[in-house]
């Protein structure tokens, strides 16, 4: 069975509304209509009785009988009656005129000791007719007026509610949906909310989208890192148990191994450490922390590094200087961002603060980097896990790998604003901090 649209409906309830409100109208209203009509026939009658009469007295009494033809023919719905002095009928139309009903009686003596009696039936045919004729018109006239009336507050109650299951269909299919168009009424209520879900679900749903892409993107990435030292491993092992050729010196092959298995373990961590920040679940114990001495400790473990590559490395750092911190979250930010900064400088690496009201501002410069400065529009892609640095188009080869996405990680956690900059001499590093 084909179920019926909401305008139907709509219209079919306000249509028997209305001519319930009409039939009820005509049905009280019907006996001041009879009155008022019995009233104008009243009227009538007296009307053109009087101007009868006034013709029948300036006449001959011999002229009576034509001139109540004569009347008769232009207002065939009175009925009369002429008798002489001796009572006989003069001119008769035949009608009983005991009865009163329904009409108006009239009695009145004339020249010449005649008299006449009158009678008008406000209910004759010719009067029925054009009274039907007239409500007939005046009900259809109501009737219309109230099947336009029902169709425009149908369409006007149901044109909203169409263009919501119209906008909601292209909703469930994620289709683009235009903003409502703004009303003064509950239904625009009902559509704005309904707009805004949707704008919050897509905005959702792409966001899952994109968290589930750059999940596969890192989980593949990461067994990609795994898989060159393990694949490696296996060799090494595999050759040292066949006894080929140089692979008889396990001494030094061992020791190969035990590199390779420590990288592992190293890209490990990394990992659990980049799942255990991730969600932002964990949050920092903020404290009082010298920047001063943080860097310092940090740059102590890497001096032989430093001294193998003939690095300067000047920091600009007060003494005094203070931020405040996490110390695990940011001894661990900065641990990779001075080696990613140590492993990138062709010469000089430089660490100053700048203190801007509340915050202190750390910076890191390298010398020897460029950023392509079309990527810095997507700077976020420089902080994604195991990003190859010619597929990101930096001047130098080589993997990013794990060291800024840890240190983003825990920036975000500790709600720090940080970037990555071009500046004339290399690549400026820098994060800020809560002023100590």
């Amino acid at each position: 069975m084909k179920k019926r649209g909401i305008f139907a409906k709509a219209f079919l309830f306000t249509t028997l509304f209305l001519f319930l409100i009409v039939g009820v109208a005509a049905a009280l209203f019907s006996r001041e209509i009879i009155s008022s009509y019995r009233e104008i026939q009243t009227n009538y009658f007296r009307h053109n009785i009087s101007r009868l009469v006034n013709e029948l007295t300036a006449a001959g009494t011999d002229s009576y009988p034509q001139i109540a033809q004569s009347f008769l023919e232009c207002y065939p719905s009175f009925h009369l009656l002429i008798k002489n002095p001796d009572g006989q009928i003069v001119f008769s139309t035949g009608h009983c005129f005991e009865s009163k009903k329904r009409g108006f009686n009239f009695n009145t003596a004339l020249s010449g000791g005649y008299t006449i009696t009158a009678h008008h039936h406000f209910m004759h045919s010719q009067n029925r007719h054009a009274l039907i004729k007239r409500s007939i018109i005046v009900l259809v006239i109501m009737f219309s007026i109230s099947l336009a009336g029902a169709m425009i507050f149908a369409s006007q109650i149901t044109r909203p509610i169409k263009c919501l299951v119209k906008d909601a269909k292209a909703m469930s299919l994620l289709a683009p949906v235009a903003a409502p168009v703004k009303r003064s009424d509950e239904i625009d209520e009902l559509a704005v909310i309904i707009y805004e879900m949707y704008n919050k679900l897509k905005d959702t749903i792409t966001a899952l989208e994109e968290e589930k892409e750059a999940q596969q993107y890192f989980f593949a990435a990461a067994s990609h890192e795994l898989k060159t030292p393990i694949a490696a491993t296996t060799v090494l092992l595999q050759g040292m148990f066949d006894n080929i050729f140089d692979y008889q010196d396990r001494e030094k092959y061992l020791w190969e191994c035990l590199k390779m298995m420590d990288e592992q373990n190293r890209i490990v961590k990394e990992l659990l450490e980049i799942i255990k920040y991730a969600d932002g679940k964990i949050k920092p114990k903020l404290e009082i922390m010298p920047l001063r001495e943080t860097i310092d400790d940090l740059l102590s473990v890497c001096r032989t590094f430093i001294n193998e590559k003939g690095l300067s490395v000047v920091v600009q750092i007060p003494e005094e200087e203070r931020c405040i911190a996490d110390d695990y979250m940011l001894k661990k930010a900065l641990s990779n961002i001075i080696l990613n900064a140590l492993q990138h400088s062709d010469g000089k690496v430089r660490i100053w603060t700048v203190v801007s009201g509340d915050f202190v501002r750390l910076c890191f410069l390298n010398t020897g980097a460029k950023i392509d400065e079309n990527l810095l529009l997507e700077n976020m892609l420089l902080f994604k896990p195991f990003e190859r640095m010619d597929k990101a188009r930096i001047c130098y080869r080589g993997r990013i790998g794990l060291g800024l996405t840890i240190a983003a990680k825990m920036l975000d956690n500790m709600e720090a604003a940080y970037a990555l900059v071009n500046v004339p001499e290399g690549v400026l590093f820098w994060m800020e901090l809560p002023a100590g």
